[in-house]
């Protein structure tokens, strides 16, 4: 109903009940579908992007703080950096 409201999918009434044809609903359901999947891999794009931007995030701290750092992590490319600045 709120796609035939929207207009997204042609109908026509049936006493006070519209009525869609199949081959439309059918359509519909199947560009719904793809805009999900490609939703799914932009999403998945922006995800390794931003994990890229957080490594090297964590190789410029490695690179530039001048104290000791003790890492932990249970899996590489996963760090806690814990950082005691010396002077």
């Amino acid at each position: 109903m709120k796609r035939v409201q929207e207009r997204k999918i042609d109908s026509r009434k049936i006493r006070s009940h519209p009525r869609c044809r199949r081959e439309d609903v059918l359509a519909l359901k199947k560009q719904r579908a793809r805009a999900r999947q490609d939703a799914f891999a932009e999403l998945g794009a922006l995800d390794t992007e931003l994990d890229e931007i957080s490594r090297q995030s964590v190789g410029e701290v490695l690179d530039t703080f001048p104290g000791d750092l003790l890492f932990t992590g249970t899996d590489e490319g996963e760090y806690h950096i814990h950082a005691a600045a010396t002077h």
